[in-house]
C-alpha cells in the first residue's frame, strides 16, 4: 500500500476545480482523479508495526485547528519526468504541518519518499501538451479564484495505479485535537 497524508478539499475548493477539468482542449490533458492537498508523501510502510506506529504518531499529532488554507494560482510543474498543472496554495500553518510531519515520520523510522514541497493541488498532467497550449490555457484562466477557506483533518490516503490513472482511499483521517505544550 502506497501512502500519501494530505488534506482531503473542502467542497468549496474540490467542486471548482473538477468543473475546469472539464475545459481541457485535447485528450492529451490528464486530468488527476482525485483532488487533494498532499502534505507528505510517505511511500510504502515496511511492516505492519511501522503502520501501527505511523496511526498512533498521527493520532497523537497536534493539529491547529482552523489551519487557512488559500489556492493561489496555476503553476506548472515537472517531477519524476511528469509535467504536471497544480494549484499553488499558501498557508504557513499548513506548510509547518507538512515539515513537522516529516520529522515525526522520520522519529519513528519511516523514511517518506518526499515532503510536498511547494504545497500544491495536482490538477492535470500535460506531459504531452504542447508548451504554447498550456500557456495559452493558463492565460485564459488567469483569473480563475477559489476561495480561502480553513482545514482542521488530516487524511491519510492509499493509492494504487492503473494503466490510465492513480486512484486513491481516504484510510484514516486526524481531526483537530489541542494538546498541552
Amino acid at each position: 500500500m502506497y501512502l500519501t497524508l494530505g488534506i482531503t478539499l473542502p467542497e468549496s475548493i474540490r467542486a471548482p476545480l473538477a468543473e475546469l477539468q472539464h475545459s481541457f482542449w485535447t485528450e492529451y490533458w490528464e486530468p488527476v482523479s482525485f483532488l487533494m492537498l498532499p502534505l507528505c508523501i510517505i511511500g510504502t510502510l515496511p511492516s505492519r508495526q511501522a503502520a501501527a506506529e505511523l496511526d498512533h504518531a498521527l493520532s497523537t499529532l497536534p493539529i491547529t485547528p482552523d489551519m487557512p488554507l488559500e489556492p493561489e494560482h496555476f503553476d506548472v510543474f515537472s517531477r519524476n519526468e511528469t509535467i504536471s498543472l497544480e494549484v499553488r496554495v499558501r498557508s504557513a500553518q499548513l506548510r509547518h504541518l507538512s515539515l513537522k510531519t516529516d520529522t515525526l515520520l522520520k522519529r519513528i523510522g519511516i523514511k517518506p519518499v518526499r515532503p510536498a514541497t511547494p504545497l500544491t493541488i495536482p490538477f492535470c498532467k500535460v506531459s504531452q501538451v504542447a508548451p504554447e497550449d498550456i500557456s495559452a490555457w493558463m492565460q485564459l484562466h488567469h483569473a480563475f479564484r477559489l476561495p480561502a477557506t480553513t482545514v482542521s483533518t488530516l487524511t491519510l490516503f492509499s493509492s494504487w495505479k492503473t494503466e490510465q490513472t492513480v486512484h486513491y482511499t481516504e484510510e484514516e483521517s486526524y481531526p483537530t485535537q489541542l494538546h498541552a505544550s
